[in-house]
């Protein structure tokens, strides 16, 4: 079913790229369709989708694959080197054909065929250089990317990983319990109220201090959230009563 969604979709989609290619490639981070006042306008909800937090399961690498290199002599071509004008709503097209969030298949699409995203483990050389980069830079992850030849995308996420003082393993009484205030305070919700939504994890994490933004979110979302709702841990007592009401007699 979704080969026949896709063999529509690709007519569709290249019917709209067919056009004069650039000549000369332009900045791949600078002509995006979702760069400027798009990527500027986001939400904490949209900021979390292009984190990943929505489901792509079914954005496969070769189902994008196929919907970018019908017609064309390079997927490259239509992703970098095309004008937003020229690639008006192609982003769009292909959300809608494969039923996924915008932003999921633009982030997908751009790692894909990003060269620059797929170079491999930083080494410890090039993680010293992105702390400096970083301490005179800021969050200027292209400027960033450019000097260690890495794709923007890549230096945005290996530094949501790098904060300094972060701890690791299991979680103290007080970073819970300032994880919850935070998320609390920040949402603008009472609590005991359950909040998966509408959070910057950037501001959420600044307030616990000893904890990076990926580790709250995991955090709150897989256990504080429901715990703090008035939840309560999963026995092995639960797991005979859940089976015994499953089997028929």
């Amino acid at each position: 079913m979704l080969s026949c969604r896709l063999s529509i979709l690709l007519s569709q989609v290249m019917d709209l790229t067919r056009v004069v290619t650039v000549a000369v490639q332009s900045d791949p981070l600078s002509s995006h369709d979702l760069d400027g006042d798009m990527i500027a306008s986001m939400s904490p909800c949209q900021d979390a989708l292009m984190m990943g937090a929505c489901d792509s399961s079914c954005l496969t690498d070769d189902s994008i694959e196929e919907v970018v290199a019908r017609n064309i002599s390079s997927p490259a071509t239509v992703i970098f080197s095309m004008t937003k004008e020229e690639r008006k709503d192609f982003y769009r097209t292909i959300a809608k054909g494969l039923n996924r969030p915008l932003f999921s298949v633009y982030r997908r699409v751009i790692r894909m065929y990003d060269n620059k995203n797929h170079i491999g483990k930083y080494s410890s050389e090039e993680l010293d250089q992105l702390k400096a980069l970083r301490a005179a830079h800021g969050n200027d992850w292209r400027l960033i990317g450019n000097a260690l030849g890495r794709s923007a995308a890549s230096i945005k996420d290996r530094c949501r990983l790098m904060k300094e003082n972060c701890r690791q393993g299991v979680w103290l009484p007080a970073e819970e319990r300032r994880l919850a205030e935070a998320v609390y305070d920040l949402s603008g919700s009472l609590p005991g109220e359950i909040v998966t939504s509408g959070l910057s994890w950037t501001q959420v994490a600044e307030r616990v201090a000893s904890r990076s933004e990926k580790q709250c979110r995991t955090k709150w979302l897989n256990y504080l959230n429901w715990k703090e709702a008035g939840g309560t841990l999963w026995t092995r007592e639960d797991d005979i009563t859940l089976i015994s009401t499953s089997v028929p007699p």
